[in-house]
């Protein structure tokens, strides 16, 4: 790979194509590059969970696709989570609550 372009759509593409393997290769070879991981993740791993939001939205996919696709994202942000610590980027920025009614059951989210 080794350019920046090619290495925002690997990620990309191996959230698109469910690709633990790739999405672990390919945000290495994004940190070897010094491309910073909030860029990689906004630039290549957001851009294709977005085409996954879009393709679910039009009942292309189902949600065990975008629950593959989301373990293929988060292979990716464990390879960047080491550099994100180092540098501060998962300071706190504030509280977010989430919760469900009373009796309702999630399991996704």
């Amino acid at each position: 790979m080794g350019k920046k372009e090619d290495i925002l759509a690997a990620l990309q593409k191996a959230v698109e194509t469910y690709d633990v393997e790739l999405a672990t290769k390919a945000a290495q070879e994004a940190l070897d590059a010094g491309i910073e991981p909030f860029e990689a993740i906004n630039s290549g791993l957001g851009k294709g969970m977005e085409t996954i939001s879009d393709r679910f939205d039009k009942a292309e996919i189902y949600l065990p696709q975008v629950m593959v696709a989301a373990d293929a994202m988060d292979a990716a942000l464990k390879v960047f989570e080491p550099k994100m610590t180092e540098t501060g980027a998962t300071a706190g920025k504030g509280t977010v609550v989430i919760g469900t009614i009373e009796g309702d059951i999630h399991e996704i989210g």
